[in-house]
């Protein structure tokens, strides 16, 4: 889940593999299924890279690991 006020992904609840993605809808594109599927796929996609962590989205400040989210 993403949360609006400052772009931060937030585990819904923990889950056992295989891993499951859950999406809070209200940040997809609605009523446009190719774009709701391309939304999907470029967080899957982002997820994948952090846990590899080489996100284009993410950088580094003071060590830290900061995830930009995909503005949709």
């Amino acid at each position: 889940r993403i949360n609006k006020k400052n772009n931060v992904i937030k585990p819904v609840k923990t889950i056992k593999a295989p891993c499951r993605i859950i999406f809070d809808l209200d940040i997809l594109p609605r009523n446009r299924p190719k774009e709701k599927r391309v939304a999907m796929l470029n967080i899957i996609a982002n997820i994948k890279a952090l846990s590899r962590g080489t996100n284009p989205y993410s950088e580094r400040r003071n060590g830290d690991n900061v995830m930009k989210a995909v503005k949709m």
